[in-house]
């Protein structure tokens, strides 16, 4: 059997996912292989949350609302006067959208694995007391746990990149209120947001971080129209003829009272 890790679904051969149990001496482990285009990592989460409180004998509500109501009510928006009057918000911001950052080519990120879809995670774990303390700080001073770490994020990234004026690319959760049980339905309600980020402005981190808090809640007001057709209007008018805005920030933070926890993860992926 292929190894989960080594397994790339086709999309024209469902279902896009896989589930597989393991028995050890430190209990039973549930592995699940999904592809991201039909759910996001919230979703995955909530089916992780469901499955623990299904092992502890808790019954689920049930759904009225599956997501291609959610696709349809989408595809209703567009066209409508707000889409319109976010259309007009985001051409104009277009004018002075900085590019991408440019980051350092010296040829270490050069591909040498058989698998071109393959990257590593590198990851920091900070103890419950140090994060208890930012956001303590975060709260002290008006901004989100969130927000400083698209902060935090936004001063390493300026830190190698050659312009300190440039587009972050942000998966944001779009889970419109379209009747109840919304928050249960498992898809991808992923959109995109360019956010801009200035770190050239001489001002404190905390101040930066309220100046992209201000510059995202913003945009988030004008979200119909959603960050994949601001990128094709970008393209109309810029000489590249595939325009991207490869650096992203993708935070998911989990919800308290999550039965079930995420012990390891691999990912790989053809789009960033």
């Amino acid at each position: 059997m292929k190894k989960f890790s080594e397994y790339v679904f086709h999309t024209e051969e469902p279902p896009l996912f896989k589930v597989l149990i393991t028995k050890r001496i430190e209990g039973n482990f549930f592995h699940l292989l999904v592809d991201l285009i039909v759910s996001d990592f919230a979703s995955v989460q909530l089916l992780i949350s469901e499955m623990g409180e299904l092992l502890k004998g808790a019954s689920l509500e049930k759904i009225r609302y599956k997501f291609s109501d959610y696709a349809m009510f989408n595809q209703q928006r567009k066209g409508s006067l707000k889409w319109h009057q976010d259309r007009m918000y985001w051409l104009e911001r277009l004018k002075k959208l900085p590019e991408a950052p440019i980051l350092p080519q010296d040829g270490r990120a050069a591909d040498k694995c058989e698998n071109t879809y393959e990257f590593y995670r590198f990851q920091k774990h900070i103890n419950q007391s140090d994060w208890k303390r930012i956001k303590e700080i975060a709260g002290e001073y008006g901004v989100t746990v969130s927000s400083v770490l698209i902060g935090i994020y936004a001063e390493v990234i300026s830190r190698w990149s050659s312009n300190k004026h440039f587009t972050l690319n942000l998966p944001i959760q779009n889970r419109p209120t379209i009747g109840n049980n919304t928050n249960s339905i498992v898809g991808d309600f992923t959109a995109v947001n360019l956010l801009e980020v200035n770190v050239t402005q001489n001002m404190s981190f905390i101040e930066r971080v309220k100046e992209i808090t201000k510059r995202l809640m913003e945009d988030l007001e004008h979200n119909s129209f959603s960050g994949v057709e601001v990128l094709r209007e970008l393209s109309k008018v810029s000489e590249e003829k595939e325009l991207l805005m490869p650096i992203v920030f993708t935070g998911v933070l989990k919800t308290d009272g999550t039965v079930g926890t995420i012990e390891y993860g691999f990912s790989h992926t053809p789009q960033v």
